[in-house]
Protein backbone atom coordinates (compact mmCIF):
# COMPACT_ATOMS: atom_id res chain seq x y z
CA UNK A 1 0.00 0.00 0.00
CA UNK A 2 1.22 3.47 -0.95
CA UNK A 3 1.84 5.96 1.79
CA UNK A 4 0.21 9.03 1.71
CA UNK A 5 1.48 12.27 1.76
CA UNK A 6 0.38 15.16 3.55
CA UNK A 7 1.54 18.01 1.28
CA UNK A 8 -0.26 20.50 3.33
CA UNK A 9 2.03 19.81 6.43
CA UNK A 10 5.35 19.09 3.97
CA UNK A 11 4.72 20.80 0.95
CA UNK A 12 5.23 18.73 -2.81
CA UNK A 13 8.65 17.95 -3.53
CA UNK A 14 10.64 17.43 -7.02
CA UNK A 15 11.69 13.55 -7.39
CA UNK A 16 14.80 14.71 -9.38
CA UNK A 17 15.94 17.46 -8.05
CA UNK A 18 14.53 17.68 -4.87
CA UNK A 19 12.81 21.02 -4.68
CA UNK A 20 10.15 21.66 -2.12
CA UNK A 21 7.51 24.07 -1.76
CA UNK A 22 4.15 25.22 -0.58
CA UNK A 23 0.89 24.12 -1.17
CA UNK A 24 -0.18 27.29 -2.25
CA UNK A 25 3.21 27.94 -4.94
CA UNK A 26 2.57 24.54 -5.75
CA UNK A 27 1.19 25.63 -9.30
CA UNK A 28 4.23 28.15 -9.72
CA UNK A 29 6.07 25.12 -10.01
CA UNK A 30 4.74 21.92 -10.53
CA UNK A 31 2.00 21.02 -13.03
CA UNK A 32 -2.10 19.35 -12.30
CA UNK A 33 -1.52 15.89 -13.39
CA UNK A 34 -5.33 14.62 -12.01
CA UNK A 35 -7.53 17.44 -10.98
CA UNK A 36 -10.14 15.79 -9.30
CA UNK A 37 -6.98 14.17 -6.86
CA UNK A 38 -5.40 17.46 -6.58
CA UNK A 39 -8.09 18.92 -5.15
CA UNK A 40 -8.13 16.17 -2.79
CA UNK A 41 -4.95 17.51 -1.61
CA UNK A 42 -3.29 14.07 -3.14
CA UNK A 43 0.21 14.47 -4.03
CA UNK A 44 -0.47 12.21 -7.22
CA UNK A 45 -2.32 15.08 -8.43
CA UNK A 46 0.69 16.91 -9.61
CA UNK A 47 3.73 16.12 -11.31
CA UNK A 48 6.33 14.20 -10.15
CA UNK A 49 8.98 16.64 -11.13
CA UNK A 50 8.85 20.30 -10.98
CA UNK A 51 8.40 22.23 -14.32
CA UNK A 52 12.25 22.76 -14.89
CA UNK A 53 13.17 19.72 -14.17
CA UNK A 54 10.23 17.89 -16.36
CA UNK A 55 11.34 20.69 -18.97
CA UNK A 56 15.06 19.32 -18.73
CA UNK A 57 13.67 15.48 -19.37
CA UNK A 58 11.76 16.85 -22.01
CA UNK A 59 14.33 18.40 -24.00
CA UNK A 60 16.74 15.11 -23.25
CA UNK A 61 14.34 12.87 -24.12
CA UNK A 62 13.64 15.26 -27.79
CA UNK A 63 17.54 15.02 -28.39
CA UNK A 64 17.41 11.18 -27.80
CA UNK A 65 14.47 10.49 -30.46
CA UNK A 66 16.15 12.96 -32.61
CA UNK A 67 19.44 11.56 -33.19
CA UNK A 68 18.30 7.93 -32.94
CA UNK A 69 16.56 8.47 -36.36
CA UNK A 70 19.40 10.88 -37.76
CA UNK A 71 22.48 10.68 -35.88
CA UNK A 72 23.39 14.15 -38.07
CA UNK A 73 21.11 16.18 -35.66
CA UNK A 74 22.78 18.80 -33.79
CA UNK A 75 21.30 19.05 -30.58
CA UNK A 76 19.87 22.71 -29.67
CA UNK A 77 21.10 24.03 -26.52
CA UNK A 78 19.24 24.41 -22.97
CA UNK A 79 18.86 27.61 -21.78
CA UNK A 80 18.95 28.00 -18.42
CA UNK A 81 16.15 29.24 -15.45
CA UNK A 82 15.00 29.00 -12.08
CA UNK A 83 12.14 30.27 -10.08
CA UNK A 84 13.85 34.13 -10.34
CA UNK A 85 15.91 34.48 -13.25
CA UNK A 86 16.21 32.99 -17.13
CA UNK A 87 18.08 33.12 -19.80
CA UNK A 88 17.24 34.91 -23.22
CA UNK A 89 17.76 32.69 -26.01
CA UNK A 90 18.64 35.13 -28.32
CA UNK A 91 21.45 37.40 -26.69
CA UNK A 92 22.21 35.10 -23.92
CA UNK A 93 21.94 37.56 -21.35
CA UNK A 94 20.72 36.09 -17.54
CA UNK A 95 18.01 38.17 -16.35
CA UNK A 96 15.28 38.12 -13.63
CA UNK A 97 11.52 37.39 -14.73
CA UNK A 98 10.31 40.98 -14.68
CA UNK A 99 12.30 41.48 -17.50
CA UNK A 100 10.44 38.78 -19.42
CA UNK A 101 6.90 38.38 -20.35
CA UNK A 102 5.18 35.52 -18.38
CA UNK A 103 4.32 32.27 -20.31
CA UNK A 104 1.44 30.65 -20.44
CA UNK A 105 -0.03 27.86 -18.23
CA UNK A 106 0.87 24.88 -20.20
CA UNK A 107 4.94 26.35 -20.75
CA UNK A 108 7.42 24.10 -18.78
CA UNK A 109 9.28 27.69 -18.66
CA UNK A 110 7.94 30.25 -16.76
CA UNK A 111 8.75 33.00 -18.66
CA UNK A 112 9.19 33.63 -22.43
CA UNK A 113 12.11 32.35 -24.42
CA UNK A 114 13.12 35.97 -25.24
CA UNK A 115 13.71 39.18 -23.05
CA UNK A 116 11.25 42.31 -23.59
CA UNK A 117 14.42 44.10 -24.84
CA UNK A 118 15.10 41.34 -27.51
CA UNK A 119 11.26 40.27 -28.02
CA UNK A 120 10.45 44.36 -28.90
CA UNK A 121 13.98 44.01 -31.71
CA UNK A 122 12.62 41.10 -33.15
CA UNK A 123 9.14 42.51 -33.38
CA UNK A 124 10.65 45.42 -34.65
CA UNK A 125 12.36 43.84 -37.39
CA UNK A 126 9.15 41.81 -38.10
CA UNK A 127 7.28 44.97 -39.06
CA UNK A 128 9.82 46.26 -40.96
CA UNK A 129 10.47 43.35 -43.41
CA UNK A 130 6.99 43.85 -44.31
CA UNK A 131 5.68 46.99 -43.61
CA UNK A 132 2.31 46.57 -46.20
CA UNK A 133 1.37 43.84 -44.27
CA UNK A 134 1.53 45.07 -41.18
CA UNK A 135 -0.37 47.87 -42.22
CA UNK A 136 -2.83 45.54 -43.49
CA UNK A 137 -3.24 44.30 -39.49
CA UNK A 138 -3.44 47.71 -38.52
CA UNK A 139 -6.42 48.05 -40.85
CA UNK A 140 -8.03 44.96 -39.55
CA UNK A 141 -7.10 46.20 -36.40
CA UNK A 142 -9.21 49.47 -36.84
CA UNK A 143 -12.46 47.99 -38.23
CA UNK A 144 -12.38 45.74 -34.80
CA UNK A 145 -11.91 48.73 -33.02
CA UNK A 146 -15.05 49.99 -34.66
CA UNK A 147 -17.37 47.41 -34.60
CA UNK A 148 -16.99 45.71 -38.50
CA UNK A 149 -15.69 42.87 -39.97
CA UNK A 150 -12.80 43.35 -42.18
CA UNK A 151 -14.02 43.88 -46.01
CA UNK A 152 -10.80 42.99 -48.25
CA UNK A 153 -8.02 40.16 -48.34
CA UNK A 154 -4.06 41.44 -47.68
CA UNK A 155 -3.52 40.89 -51.83
CA UNK A 156 -6.86 43.38 -52.93
CA UNK A 157 -5.77 45.62 -49.58
CA UNK A 158 -1.64 45.62 -51.36
CA UNK A 159 -3.05 45.43 -54.70
CA UNK A 160 -6.14 48.27 -54.60
CA UNK A 161 -4.99 50.38 -52.36
CA UNK A 162 -0.94 50.60 -51.74
CA UNK A 163 0.29 53.47 -53.82
CA UNK A 164 1.59 52.09 -56.97
CA UNK A 165 4.62 54.63 -56.42
CA UNK A 166 5.12 54.25 -53.21
CA UNK A 167 4.51 57.61 -52.24
CA UNK A 168 2.23 59.42 -50.12
CA UNK A 169 -0.72 60.43 -52.29
CA UNK A 170 -1.09 64.06 -50.69
CA UNK A 171 2.67 65.01 -50.35
CA UNK A 172 4.54 63.00 -52.31
CA UNK A 173 7.10 61.96 -50.12
CA UNK A 174 8.40 58.38 -50.26
CA UNK A 175 6.62 56.10 -47.61
CA UNK A 176 9.14 54.53 -45.63
CA UNK A 177 10.06 53.46 -42.04
CA UNK A 178 13.18 55.15 -39.88
CA UNK A 179 16.30 53.55 -40.21
CA UNK A 180 17.91 51.67 -37.86
CA UNK A 181 20.39 53.92 -36.40
CA UNK A 182 17.36 56.77 -35.76
CA UNK A 183 15.39 53.89 -34.09
CA UNK A 184 15.55 55.54 -30.80
CA UNK A 185 14.61 59.17 -32.09
CA UNK A 186 10.45 57.84 -33.12
CA UNK A 187 9.32 56.71 -29.68
CA UNK A 188 6.85 58.22 -27.84
CA UNK A 189 5.45 61.64 -29.07
CA UNK A 190 6.54 62.62 -32.73
CA UNK A 191 6.35 59.85 -35.38
CA UNK A 192 8.73 59.59 -38.45
CA UNK A 193 6.66 61.52 -41.02
CA UNK A 194 7.19 59.04 -44.19
CA UNK A 195 5.81 56.41 -42.33
CA UNK A 196 2.77 54.91 -43.92
CA UNK A 197 -0.26 55.39 -42.03
CA UNK A 198 -4.02 53.80 -42.25
CA UNK A 199 -5.92 57.14 -42.74
CA UNK A 200 -9.65 57.77 -42.90
CA UNK A 201 -10.39 59.47 -45.91
CA UNK A 202 -13.56 61.40 -43.63
CA UNK A 203 -13.08 61.38 -40.38
CA UNK A 204 -17.02 61.18 -40.09
CA UNK A 205 -17.44 57.88 -40.96
CA UNK A 206 -16.38 53.96 -39.99
CA UNK A 207 -13.20 52.72 -41.49
CA UNK A 208 -13.62 50.36 -44.73
CA UNK A 209 -12.76 49.93 -48.28
CA UNK A 210 -14.54 52.91 -49.36
CA UNK A 211 -13.11 55.37 -46.45
CA UNK A 212 -9.58 54.11 -46.65
CA UNK A 213 -6.24 55.58 -48.00
CA UNK A 214 -2.38 55.22 -47.62
CA UNK A 215 -1.02 58.84 -46.60
CA UNK A 216 2.91 59.53 -44.76
CA UNK A 217 2.61 60.00 -41.10
CA UNK A 218 3.12 63.61 -41.69
CA UNK A 219 0.07 63.75 -44.13
CA UNK A 220 -2.02 62.21 -41.53
CA UNK A 221 -0.52 64.95 -38.73
CA UNK A 222 -1.47 67.83 -40.77
CA UNK A 223 -4.42 66.51 -41.82
CA UNK A 224 -6.17 64.98 -38.24
CA UNK A 225 -9.29 64.44 -38.24
CA UNK A 226 -10.24 67.49 -39.97
CA UNK A 227 -13.54 67.67 -42.55
CA UNK A 228 -13.04 69.89 -46.04
CA UNK A 229 -14.06 73.38 -44.75
CA UNK A 230 -11.92 73.26 -41.90
CA UNK A 231 -8.77 72.68 -43.73
CA UNK A 232 -10.19 75.27 -46.30
CA UNK A 233 -10.76 78.01 -43.51
CA UNK A 234 -7.19 77.38 -42.03
CA UNK A 235 -5.48 77.61 -45.74
CA UNK A 236 -7.20 80.68 -46.15
CA UNK A 237 -6.32 82.08 -42.89
CA UNK A 238 -2.42 81.08 -43.91
CA UNK A 239 -2.54 82.53 -47.15
CA UNK A 240 -4.15 85.92 -46.18
CA UNK A 241 -1.38 86.04 -43.03
CA UNK A 242 1.43 85.62 -45.70
CA UNK A 243 3.15 88.76 -46.20
CA UNK A 244 3.56 87.68 -49.91
CA UNK A 245 -0.41 88.24 -50.37
CA UNK A 246 -2.33 90.17 -47.13
CA UNK A 247 -0.37 93.38 -45.67
CA UNK A 248 -3.51 93.95 -43.20
CA UNK A 249 -4.25 93.10 -39.46
CA UNK A 250 -5.94 89.56 -38.24
CA UNK A 251 -8.98 91.69 -37.66
CA UNK A 252 -9.09 92.52 -41.06
CA UNK A 253 -9.21 88.93 -42.55
CA UNK A 254 -12.08 88.24 -40.33
CA UNK A 255 -14.03 91.41 -40.89
CA UNK A 256 -13.39 90.99 -44.50
CA UNK A 257 -16.03 88.66 -44.66
CA UNK A 258 -14.15 86.28 -47.27
CA UNK A 259 -14.37 83.04 -44.78
CA UNK A 260 -18.13 83.69 -43.67
CA UNK A 261 -19.84 81.21 -45.85
CA UNK A 262 -17.08 78.31 -45.06
CA UNK A 263 -17.93 78.91 -41.11
CA UNK A 264 -21.84 78.84 -41.67
CA UNK A 265 -21.34 75.89 -43.85
CA UNK A 266 -19.15 73.75 -41.06
CA UNK A 267 -21.31 75.27 -38.30
CA UNK A 268 -24.31 73.31 -39.96
CA UNK A 269 -22.06 70.21 -40.20
CA UNK A 270 -22.14 70.08 -36.12
CA UNK A 271 -17.74 68.90 -36.48
CA UNK A 272 -15.57 69.63 -33.84
CA UNK A 273 -13.58 66.27 -34.03
CA UNK A 274 -13.91 62.73 -33.90
CA UNK A 275 -13.09 62.44 -30.23
CA UNK A 276 -15.54 65.25 -28.59
CA UNK A 277 -18.51 62.81 -28.32
CA UNK A 278 -21.74 64.70 -28.24
CA UNK A 279 -20.17 68.47 -28.47
CA UNK A 280 -21.93 70.86 -30.66
CA UNK A 281 -20.39 74.16 -32.43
Amino acid sequence: MSRIIDIEAIGITCGDCSFNCDLEDVLDHFSIQNKERAEKKYRSGYSANCRKCTGIRSQTNYRKRRLASNPDYEPTRIHFWDVTSAECTHCHGIFPHSDFTKSGPRSTRPVSPTCKNCTSDKEWEKRRNNIKLTKYKHYKSIMRSEGNDCDMTYEKFERDFWPKDNKCPILGHELKTYPREERGKWKGGRHYPYTPCVDHVDPRLPMDKNNLQIISWRANELKSDAIPEEIELLYRNLELRDDRYWKGSIMDIVSSGQTEHLQNKLSKNNWVGKYTGDRKL
